[in-house]
């Protein structure tokens, strides 16, 4: 019966793989038309340069996005892989048995170290190329000379370099939290983590590299927390957009730490 269920096994992977490719060949050409169509009606306005510097800047947003990320990652969870406890004792977590995952683990090294960190700097990068004009107007930026009365910053600062601080703020926490994720997984499975009833006890590497992370996040939601300030200078929570009585008192002062 297993002779029978490994052999049914073998001959659906081709279909599978088969099916996938068509899968994606299709995802492909329908982007594709749609991106077509859009060369064409650009062209016949006369603005075709117009529709290749969006896509030239979202290809570039995306693509210096998705490497910082994955550089970060692969990193930390080189790591974690990297200095894992040699000699590894049967751990367990709540009472399950962790050594068939170092096992699957240990196959799968490589697809692991690799493939985890491009994937996820992938997905991280999607967000941020929707954002491309975030970026752009940042490094284009410009100032008018008008300061408002609260900070007596220029309102270019609002309108230019405000919504990239914040835009990076939220990648760079993505980032931080996805880099997080994979080497918790790692410690705990090569014992790098281990849970003694109620205790827990770490290896001096996860430690460290967990601290950092840790730290990293918390540095960067105190950085969030201080550009509410400044956030509140353009708000539409109020009867008119801009600090309100309570902004000014209240919110502004508890975000100046």
């Amino acid at each position: 019966m297993s002779q029978a269920n490994t052999q049914i096994s073998k001959k659906r992977k081709p279909l599978v793989i088969s099916l996938a490719i068509v899968g994606v060949l299709a995802i492909a050409l329908i982007s594709a038309s749609g991106v077509y169509t859009d060369v064409l009606w650009f062209d016949q306005l006369g603005y075709l340069s117009v529709f290749t510097t969006q896509i030239t800047a979202q290809v570039t947003v995306f693509l210096f996005a998705a490497f910082i990320a994955a550089a970060f990652i692969w990193v930390n969870v080189f790591v974690a892989w990297r200095f894992r406890p040699v000699y590894i004792t049967s751990s367990d977590f709540f009472g399950r048995d962790l050594g068939e995952y170092r096992s699957v683990l240990d196959k799968l090294r490589r697809r692991v170290l690799l493939v985890v960190p491009i994937v996820i700097g992938i997905f991280l990068a999607l967000g941020q190329s929707s954002e491309w004009t975030t970026v752009y107007k940042f490094i284009n930026h410009s100032y008018t000379g008008v300061l408002d009365p609260q900070f007596k910053l220029d309102i270019g600062f609002y309108l230019f370099d405000l919504p990239f601080y914040l835009q990076l703020v939220g990648y760079l926490l993505g980032v931080i939290i996805f880099a997080l994720i994979p080497a918790l997984i790692l410690h705990l499975v090569y014992g790098g983590i281990k849970f003694n009833g109620r205790s827990a006890q770490l290896t001096k590497v996860a430690r460290i590299q967990i601290s950092a992370l840790a730290a990293l996040v918390m540095v960067l939601l105190g950085f969030n927390i201080w550009l509410g300030q400044y956030e509140t200078m353009t708000s539409p929570s109020g009867l008119f957009t801009g600090a309100t009585y309570s902004d000014v008192n209240a919110a502004i002062p508890a975000a100046r730490f």
